[in-house]
């Protein structure tokens, strides 16, 4: 999944992905046109790798649970956003250790989803 940003659900259930599945090299600016214009979808898997449901980029997703509901009959319980506000300059984003990699957690951390330029592993 190209551009990919992965969310995991805070029971495991599902994992909820934004990225641009048609070039699943991109990683950075220029690999994607759907990436560069923030045209990427919303993808919903379940543990096992099933696509639960796709959720276009032009849908409010305020409203992606209750289509998971309605889908699945098991709620999408999307954890809260964890991540700081912090303004970095260049100098400071580029001396980070790893600046393309992201982790979430599942309550009690019991599964871990990283995400690094455009590879998304589940453990």
């Amino acid at each position: 999944m190209g551009c990919s940003y992965g969310e995991l659900t805070a029971d495991g259930k599902f994992v909820v992905v934004t990225g641009d599945p048609d070039h699943p090299n991109a990683a950075n600016v220029g690999d994607s046109p759907a990436c560069d214009a923030g045209d990427v979808s919303t993808y919903v898997f379940d543990r096992d790798g099933n696509t639960v449901l796709t959720w276009r980029h032009d849908q409010n997703r305020a409203g992606l649970p209750a289509a998971v509901l309605t889908r699945t009959g098991q709620r999408l319980n999307l954890q809260e956003s964890v991540g700081w506000d912090v303004q970095l300059t260049p100098a400071e984003a580029a001396s980070l250790p790893d600046s393309r990699r992201h982790l979430a957690y599942s309550r009690g951390r019991k599964l871990l989803l990283v995400s690094r330029d455009h590879g998304l592993r589940l453990y």
